[in-house]
């Protein structure tokens, strides 16, 4: 019941203490400060799924000593831009936090780091986030990629048991999509319509990576295969050529 569920998020949220340690928070900004203490100075984007989340980001690196800009949907898109070129000249901007729209036509090729602090379930956008840095341009030898989950959660079962299991983030993502877009729409769909035990996610989650690791075999059998037909293709269009050379065929 979608009623009794907000009653129960609002008592947790009354009920948190407002000095609570936020676990995700730390472990972030202690990688952050490794970072700066390593490197001397940022250039970092954070991606979050949540505009309430870039805004508690925000608020807390600031507190920290980190100086950030923020980016979302409730932004025109010149100002984003204009925000995108603030970030990049001016060294005093370290961290820039953005939602979706970041991931999406916005090049920030002086950053060479990401971090995914909410890591969605589509690794295509992922990969989208990635190409942001990962372009012509950038000049750094190394590229960091910080994916982040919630340990005892969904969002931790599925990433392990799938992402993990299927090699998502060694494969190149083009080859995965036409395999994940269904397999990935559809356990969506199942685990958050229907009301699932714990061990009835897994097995569901278990079944859909089966499923993707099947498709994923069978792919990499056809691409093996096909090579084997690449000659056989160029002797069929010689002899279409010299058919049509020599005139060799039936005329009205």
């Amino acid at each position: 019941d979608v009623e009794l569920s907000m009653t129960r998020l609002r008592r947790v949220l009354r009920e948190w203490p407002k000095d609570g340690t936020d676990t995700k928070y730390s472990e972030f900004v202690k990688i952050l400060k490794g970072l700066k203490e390593k490197e001397g100075k940022l250039k970092i984007i954070v991606f979050a799924f949540f505009k309430d989340s870039l805004k508690y980001l925000k608020g807390r690196l600031e507190e920290d000593g980190f100086k950030s800009a923020l980016i979302s949907g409730d932004i025109k898109p010149e100002e984003r831009v204009r925000i995108v070129d603030e970030f990049s000249t001016n060294p005093n901007f370290e961290i820039l936090l953005s939602s979706k729209v970041g991931g999406e036509g916005l090049d920030f090729q002086f950053c060479d780091t990401i971090f995914n602090y909410d890591l969605p379930w589509n690794p295509m956008e992922v990969e989208q986030r990635i190409g942001r840095i990962d372009r012509i341009g950038q000049e750094s030898n190394v590229i960091r990629i910080y994916n982040f989950w919630i340990e005892e959660t969904i969002e931790q079962r599925i990433l392990e048991r799938l992402y993990t299991r299927i090699g998502i983030f060694e494969r190149s993502v083009g080859e995965l999509e036409m395999i994940l877009g269904d397999e990935l729409s559809t356990l969506e769909r199942d685990i958050l319509s229907k009301k699932m035990t714990k061990q009835e996610e897994e097995q569901l989650i278990e079944q859909k990576a089966r499923a993707v690791e099947t498709r994923l075999q069978e792919l990499e059998r056809l691409e093996k295969n096909s090579a084997q037909f690449i000659g056989t293709d160029q002797f069929f269009e010689n002899e279409v050529q010299n058919i049509k050379e020599r005139r060799r065929y039936i005329t009205g």
